[in-house]
């Protein structure tokens, strides 16, 4: 009994199922790369507004004023240092002895590596502001609020984009109670604009 070799697929059949995955890829590919860009921007506003309320707490607790340093640049990869915080005596800018801010060590961008980078940037002067002793925000180490540009109540708002490209994350600190917020911008990367919604941390 003679068997039948089998066929196998046809020229037009193979270019078919090839074109069929191109399209597949050409939608899932470029859908999990912006996926994977939201997840690294959401994890880093996270983790910094969470050290941030670390720092703000240990000002209150240990009756000091913690300098918060951020970073700003268009640069930074994953393992940089984006804020650090440094013990400072009420009224002064001299050193506290004894105590640190928070866990005393820098805020780093979460991640193992990558070609990516961050793009970080600060509403107020020289990228500085400290946390006073009742966890209100000051950008010159007094008792009073925040002041930017001759008010005496300003919003200082912290903005981060992965790759420049959309969405940019913020984190808003504001007033005497040092309130700690998330915003969200879904239509830039560019973090010289500001986000749109805001909410609680």
């Amino acid at each position: 009994m003679r068997v039948k070799p089998s066929p196998g697929f046809s020229i037009v059949e193979l270019l078919v199922t090839v074109a069929v995955i191109g399209i597949l890829g050409g939608i899932v590919i470029p859908t999990g790369i912006t996926a994977y860009r939201i997840q690294r921007v959401n994890a880093v506003v996270t983790d910094l507004a969470g050290w941030l309320d670390e720092v703000r707490a240990s000002a209150d607790t240990n009756n000091i004023s913690c300098r918060v340093s951020i970073t700003s640049s268009a640069s930074l990869r994953s393992q940089d240092i984006v804020a650090t915080a440094t013990a400072i005596t009420p009224g002064t800018t001299t050193a506290a002895s004894g105590v640190v801010c928070g866990s005393g060590n820098p805020m780093r961008l979460p991640g193992v590596g990558g070609s990516s980078t961050y793009s970080v940037a600060t509403s107020f002067s020289n990228n500085l502001f400290y946390f006073t002793q009742r966890g209100a925000i000051s950008t010159d180490n007094t008792a009073g609020l925040a002041k930017s540009s001759g008010t005496t109540d300003a919003n200082l708002s912290i903005r981060i984009s992965a790759d420049g490209q959309p969405p940019m994350r913020c984190i808003r600190l504001t007033g005497m109670l040092g309130l700690v917020r998330l915003g969200l911008n879904n239509t830039t990367g560019a973090t010289s604009s500001d986000c749109t919604t805001w909410g609680a941390l």
